[in-house]
């Protein structure tokens, strides 16, 4: 379902895309669209209990919404210093993270049974800063949990915005879902030099 703001509802999960073709039906827009957020916070509480784990996760992969097709490719550290690669696309639009990230947070999460290979970590959030269609200013938000071999449980969440925008994202995928093919993958190594 699409709505005069973009917004494509799809089974529990909010795509928010910023379209460029024109000709897209109006929809009226959900009651529970306009509910507040609460998940933003979430990076920034949790890091301040002090517990970020070491590691890094990798991968790579697919999520179809509601028949919007969404591809990333990611190698992500822990620590925040280190060099990062994010990269987002859908419907002819592209995300690239700029190299550090503005936070990251490594946990597990114990409900989470990985198969091997085995991390001390399973689930990584995190924020950083990047390149919208070549144009800079963009925020993101993600959250990755690897639920074992070869990936059919793995989740992701995205959220891309301009920056001081982000009530209006180009992309938003929230809860965390499933990819539909690909495999997230977490490391307990941290191969990089600061």
């Amino acid at each position: 379902m699409l709505n005069t703001r973009n917004t494509l509802i799809a089974t529990g999960v909010l795509v928010a895309l910023q379209m460029i073709s024109p000709g897209i039906a109006n929809a009226k827009k959900p009651d529970h669209a306009k509910k507040p957020k609460q998940q933003a916070q979430a990076t920034t509480e949790e890091e301040s209990c002090g517990c970020n784990l070491p590691g890094r996760f990798t991968g790579g992969g697919l999520q179809v919404v509601d028949g919007v097709r969404i591809t990333r490719g990611l190698t992500l550290h822990c620590d925040k210093l280190l060099s990062n690669n994010l990269q987002i696309n859908w419907q002819g639009n592209r995300f690239h993270m700029e190299e550090h990230l503005n936070t990251a947070f490594c946990s597990d999460d114990p409900e989470i049974k990985q198969a091997p290979p085995r991390a001390r970590i399973d689930t990584f959030q995190g924020r950083g800063s990047g390149r919208f269609n070549t144009v800079g200013g963009y925020e993101v938000r993600f959250k990755l949990i690897d639920a074992g071999e070869p990936g059919t449980n793995d989740r992701m969440g995205i959220k891309i915005w301009e920056k001081g925008n982000e009530d209006n994202p180009v992309l938003e995928i929230w809860p965390p879902v499933p990819l539909t093919h690909g495999n997230l993958q977490a490391h307990d190594d941290q191969p990089h030099k600061k």
